[in-house]
């Protein structure tokens, strides 16, 4: 046999191979057509299994579509199984077609099923997700089974990014002027009406949905978005607000709203050497603008500060958690008056954080790095933990008896795997908890005087804010947002994770219909302050269903949509900037990108050539769903007058064919001796000569390098 020729038709390639076959004693030229692999280094091979969703001791047949080759050798593996070999079975539309049957001996949850081998035209790779089960029924084709049913199955992704509104980047007076601002980040807000509401930092904010900046999605830019509701004094938007310092306090932590009596509650834990404590304010009609700026009702101050807060699903108990160790519980009365009903030291915790509620039991967290503990420890209340060894130097988790308000009782502890800091009550008796660097770790909490850690599942960043609704789970990763299936107890499934484009449109590479860069500047998507939940009941647009979801940035408030039964690869980057050094002497330099699938379909990514980048190895990288992976591109002509400024990823994710990284090329570097850059930054306390200054100010470097004495930089992060 022998290839005749090559036909091209749009983006997909055609291959017609000429075969002898023999007929009737005669060998007769026929012509079949092979459709060509994606890819110029690989053959992609796409793969069906039946059925979809299983339970473990069953078997599900396999099928393996095989491009541009006309005979091959071929396995697949269910998770880390062993290898089945294939069988081939025909040939259909141009595709080889091999089968087998694989047994399933593998955890419930999501299982990556991996096919390898070689054929006549490359190396041939093909990944599939199979669900497995104990409860889940089988659904039929079309469909797949997510958030506890049966879902249309679609092409597109689960997270889309609608609307955008940007808080606190230039305000009036900006930070030394005379309306002077400290921080106004959004940290945590809700939908109420026509607006979202919620805690902006140094004030609680209500903005009109009308004036959000609606877009499609934010990986692609739409030429027909409105961007005119930017404030022209402050390129912000229109918000209608109430400064925290009319209650005596300056930032605020948590937002919580009572939605039958309008009454919002927030938590400060001080700072800038002020006091923290609770506030509550009587939010005005939502239905249209204008509105009137929410009313403040009762303050509570208190020098330890408080952090996060739960309300009792009828709004009437405020559960806070008070620094350094306490859960602290208030009736709050209709005309939003807080009485303290009790003030609960936590034992073995070290700092409250988070707090949800579920019944008559309150959970908390304490992200404190405690000392190891024995095998064998006595809990609160002398519940003995022998189901763990307490070895961990991280962070716990508490489980509090509240069915007596005026008299709480703990119950039990655990460790966790990280910093624990935002958790919610999942269904099954399941608490999922953010564990910082560590991801989300599940618990079981069918015995409340023992959570039981069932399941870590980690994550590119740091988790600090989970948050639960419509079957869904929904993380804050620092610069992504991952949405997990969480309707089986104890397992969590990754349908999508997006980064929005985000690092993309910090640098300036999407461009606005004004010629702009679609967002100002930034450096995250998703902190997790306390700003990530799906809204059961939530609309962000009229015209686009009832299941929405927020996130807030430093600068940012995001709202979304969650689209169930979604299918499509997600490509994610892990470096969105690269930075290399130019100039004389370094012509050439060879760099590596992370990137991640957090699809539920195989993503291939390669490197797009250009005059001065091309791909290192010229292979495509190729990834399963929830894989991650490295490529690398070299870059040449960095000594030259116009070094490249991008690379550009081509892939198969059907929103962002193609993705950029930016490139930094620095040609000068700083020297010892050389004078170093002037900066200023703010100061909490200013401390000279034993005695220290609490007043808010900002120190410029020069003016301490004048003094003669040295100027030492410590970084942390607090969020």
């Amino acid at each position: 046999m022998r290839i005749s020729k090559l036909h091209t038709n749009g983006v997909r390639w055609k291959a017609v191979l000429l075969a002898s076959v023999l007929t009737a004693g005669s060998c007769v030229e026929t012509e079949v057509e092979l459709v060509a692999s994606p890819l110029p280094d690989r053959v992609l091979a796409a793969i069906s299994v039946s059925p979809t969703t299983v339970q473990p001791g069953q078997s599900v047949a396999v099928e393996l579509q095989v491009p541009a080759a006309s005979s091959a050798s071929l396995s697949a593996s269910l998770g880390s199984g062993p290898a089945t070999v294939l069988t081939h079975s025909g040939r259909r539309n141009g595709y080889l077609i091999y089968s087998g049957t694989l047994r399933v001996d593998t955890p419930v949850g999501d299982q990556l099923l991996t096919v390898t081998g070689t054929s006549d035209a490359g190396a041939v790779i093909g990944y599939a997700i199979l669900h497995v089960s104990d409860v889940a029924p089988g659904c039929p084709d079309g469909t797949v089974y997510e958030a506890g049913s049966c879902q249309s199955k679609g092409s597109g992704h689960a997270l889309t990014v609608l609307g955008i509104a940007t808080v606190g980047i230039g305000h009036t007076g900006g930070y030394e002027g005379p309306e002077k601002r400290n921080m106004m980040h959004p940290r945590e807000v809700t939908i109420l009406g026509s607006a979202t509401v919620g805690c902006h930092t140094d004030h609680i904010g209500m903005i009109w949905l009308g004036d959000y900046e609606w877009v499609q999605d934010l990986q692609n830019v739409d030429p027909n978005a409105d961007y005119s509701e930017l404030d022209e004094d402050d390129e912000t938007t229109p918000v209608t607000e109430a400064l925290l310092t009319e209650a005596g306090l300056l930032h605020c932590e948590t937002f919580k709203l009572d939605r039958d009596r309008r009454i919002g509650v927030i938590s400060a834990r001080g700072t800038f050497g002020q006091d923290g404590g609770l506030a509550t304010w009587r939010i005005p009609q939502t239905d249209s603008p204008p509105y009137d700026p929410p009313e403040l009702l009762d303050t509570v101050i208190d020098s330890g500060g408080f952090e996060g807060i739960a309300l009792s699903p009828d709004g009437l108990t405020l559960y806070a958690a008070r620094k350094p160790n306490r859960l602290s519980i208030w009736a709050i009365a209709d005309d939003g008056t807080l009485q303290l009903q009790s003030d609960y030291v936590v034992p073995a915790m070290g700092s409250a954080w988070g707090v949800t509620v579920s019944g008559s039991t309150v959970f908390m967290t304490d992200p404190t790095q405690h000392a190891p503990t024995p095998v064998v420890s006595e809990g609160p209340g002398g519940t003995a933990h022998y189901r763990h060894a307490h070895d961990s130097a991280t962070g716990r988790v508490f489980s509090i008896d509240v069915s007596d308000p005026t008299n709480p009782r703990a119950l039990g502890w655990n460790d966790t795997a990280g910093a624990a800091k935002g958790l919610t009550v999942l269904p099954n008796n399941t608490l999922a908890v953010a564990v910082g660097a560590s991801g989300v770790q599940l618990f079981d909490i069918s015995n409340l005087s023992e959570p039981i850690g069932v399941g870590l599942y980690r994550t590119p960043s740091t988790v600090n804010e989970v948050g639960f609704g419509n079957g869904y789970l929904v993380a804050a990763d620092w610069d992504s947002v991952r949405l997990y299936d969480a309707s089986e107890k104890g397992v969590l499934r990754l349908l999508d994770a997006s980064d929005a484009g985000l690092h993309s449109e910090l640098l300036g590479r999407e461009i606005g219909p004004d010629g702009l860069p679609l967002l100002p500047p930034s450096g995250s998507l998703a902190l997790g302050w306390s700003g990530i939940q799906i809204e059961s009941g939530g609309v962000c647009d009229p015209t686009d269903g009832p299941c929405a979801f927020l996130a807030t940035d430093i600068d940012r408030i995001f709202l979304g949509r969650v689209s169930p039964g979604q299918v499509a690869p997600r490509i994610v980057l892990r470096d969105s900037r690269v930075s290399v050094r130019g100039g004389e002497g370094n012509p050439q330099q060879t760099v590596a990108i992370r990137v991640s699938n957090d699809g539920r379909q195989v993503l291939w990514v390669r490197v797009k050539p250009s005059e001065y980048v091309r791909g290192t190895s010229g292979e495509s990288l190729v990834l399963g769903p929830g894989q991650d992976g490295v490529i690398e591109a070299t870059l040449s002509g960095l000594d030259g007058p116009d070094p490249p400024a991008q690379i550009v990823l081509q892939n198969n994710d059907p929103w962002t064919p193609e993705r950029t990284v930016n490139v930094l090329v620095t040609t000068v570097q700083y020297q010892q001796g050389d004078a170093a850059p002037s900066f200023s930054l703010p100061a909490v306390n200013y401390c000279d000569e034993g005695a220290c200054d609490f007043t808010p100010r900002c120190i410029q470097s020069e003016d301490v390098l004048k003094t003669g004495k040295p100027l030492f930089l410590a970084f942390f992060s607090s969020w």
